[in-house]
């Protein structure tokens, strides 16, 4: 996902001194690494079709990955968008040249990795190809999910319409009042989903009240800049607290509305983390950073490694641990590759090619 270039943790920059910030938040780009493999793991256990195998109901948890993702993504912007001018439309080409070439690439290479493993259905209609590629919600026409072709792409459906939203409020150079008017935004579209109820795909994406997480990372990122986080052993509490709540009571999550069950204790994570900031630039939280910085490619390519993986053991009943442990492995080092030759000089190129 999008390098995180923001502020260091709180007491350790001189006040109005931008030129001391730190490229990276290390807090952003370990959540990064946690949200990848949480999906991940997710994926790998989920009793879908195209996967073939039980569930494992410790890692439904493992869904919450999103939430982070989401949660991030509102610190990132608010806080990237605080610190440099931008007009809407250098925002928003700036948010496309980020994520669109990768994720187009990945969905041609998905369908390459379906044809070729004999994985369901192919029969995709123009409309599947069009709404996938404007990250436009709709509803499949081969499983009937509101997903796109890369199923993973459903939660880039939610950031593109974070960004439309978000990039109109950088016509206002207040930043509080820029926070009142998405914070409004994001009411008002989540009161049509009790007051209309709707029923097709787009508009119960549009009216999801996931678009809170965002908003929590908006907050969270003006309490961080603003000096007014909460101490590292506070953190440290936040952690622990959405972590026991992950790993203790991940069977009744899913039965509750998902910015409950899942995005408050996102929410915590984020915010303990980014509260711990100044302790985690060790040698033991270096893996996590790493996976962190190839996130994005990581997050698009798992679930085609999966696929191929899945298609390959089925003549297995069961997936071993050393198979899982295998494909884990497989996942990070295509992820990290994909990133290091394919997503890095792709989005150096595009940012030089269109200015």
């Amino acid at each position: 996902m999008k390098q995180a270039t923001i502020t260091a943790s709180r007491g350790s920059i001189p006040k109005n001194s931008a030129s001391s910030r730190p490229e990276k938040l290390l807090s952003i780009q370990i959540l990064r690494g946690i949200a990848a493999l949480s999906v991940f793991f997710y994926h790998l256990n989920e009793p879908q079709q195209w996967i073939g195998r039980s569930a494992s109901s410790f890692f439904d948890s493992g869904q919450a990955g999103v939430d982070i993702f989401f949660v991030i993504s509102g610190f990132v912007i608010f806080t990237s968008t605080e610190r440099r001018s931008y007009t809407p439309y250098n925002f928003i080409k700036d948010r496309i040249i980020r994520i669109a070439p990768m994720y187009y690439i990945f969905t041609i290479t998905y369908l390459i990795a379906k044809y070729m493993t004999n994985t369901g259905p192919f029969t995709y209609q123009i409309t599947d190809f069009i709404y996938s590629f404007l990250f436009i919600p709709y509803t499949n026409s081969i499983n009937g999910q509101p997903v796109p072709i890369l199923g993973v792409g459903w939660t880039l459906n939610y950031e593109v319409m974070f960004y439309a939203i978000f990039s109109v409020s950088l016509l206002i150079k207040n930043i509080e009042t820029r926070i009142i008017i998405v914070s409004l935004s994001f009411f008002a579209l989540i009161a049509g989903r009790f007051l209309l109820t709707p029923t097709d795909a787009f508009a119960l994406r549009v009216t999801s009240p996931i678009l809170l997480e965002f908003l929590a990372g908006i907050v969270l990122a003006y309490a961080f800049n603003k000096r007014r986080i909460i101490t590292a052993p506070q953190g440290l509490m936040a952690i622990s607290a959405s972590l026991l709540t992950f790993g203790l009571a991940y069977e009744s999550l899913s039965d509750l509305p998902r910015t409950l069950g899942y995005g408050v204790p996102a929410i915590l994570l984020v915010l303990g983390f980014i509260a711990c900031e100044k302790h985690l630039a060790k040698p033991a939280f270096a893996p996590l950073r790493l996976v962190g910085d190839a996130s994005y490619s990581i997050y698009l390519t798992h679930v085609i490694v999966i696929l191929c993986a899945t298609s390959i053991l089925s003549r297995h009943d069961s997936m071993s641990f050393s198979d899982k442990a295998s494909i884990t492995i497989i996942t990070i080092l295509i992820g990290w590759a994909c990133y290091r030759f394919i997503e890095a000089p792709l989005l150096r190129a595009m940012r030089s090619i269109i200015r």
